[in-house]
């Protein structure tokens, strides 16, 4: 049986030592005092360099929210067994556990640390752990997601 865990809000703290940290150092460090960092912080030369194979880009889609890949690193494609960019969470199949903890932190407007089977890639034999965190636009709607992903 495999057991999958979801920390809502997740603190630095909450994370295991190393890239997590960095990843959410980074978010923190681009939100500042505001309630979410803004989307243009996104920037592959602003972003720790050793985490950029492990990133993923989401942007949410106005209107009836839709969410699109953006950007998926290498190892994640590799990891997955195939290319994300440019696919809507709707065309990942067995995603739907996943699209509503990030239509949840949409809502709340915080990061989640979730760690469970690969459900929604021909992979779902692998485990995978992820840091998904908001950044927004100015008038705080969530806009875009960063993930940060290990498989193991």
């Amino acid at each position: 049986m495999t057991i999958s865990f979801l920390i809502e809000n997740v603190q630095l703290t909450d994370l295991p030592e190393g890239q997590f940290r960095v990843a959410f150092q980074f978010w923190l460090d681009a939100k500042k005092d505001r309630l979410l960092p803004p989307d243009w912080a996104i920037d592959p030369l602003s972003l720790p360099r050793p985490l950029l194979p492990w990133l993923f880009v989401v942007a949410i889609e106005p209107g009836p929210k839709r969410l699109r890949f953006r950007l998926a690193g290498t190892a994640v494609v590799n990891a997955i067994g195939y290319e994300l960019k440019g696919k809507y969470s709707e065309d990942l199949e067995g995603a739907e556990a996943r699209i509503e903890r990030i239509y949840a932190a949409i809502e709340t407007k915080t990061p989640y640390f979730y760690g469970g089977p690969l459900v929604w890639s021909p992979m779902n034999f692998k485990f995978y752990k992820s840091l998904i965190m908001p950044f927004g636009n100015e008038a705080s709607e969530v806009t875009r997601f960063l993930g940060y992903t290990e498989f193991a």
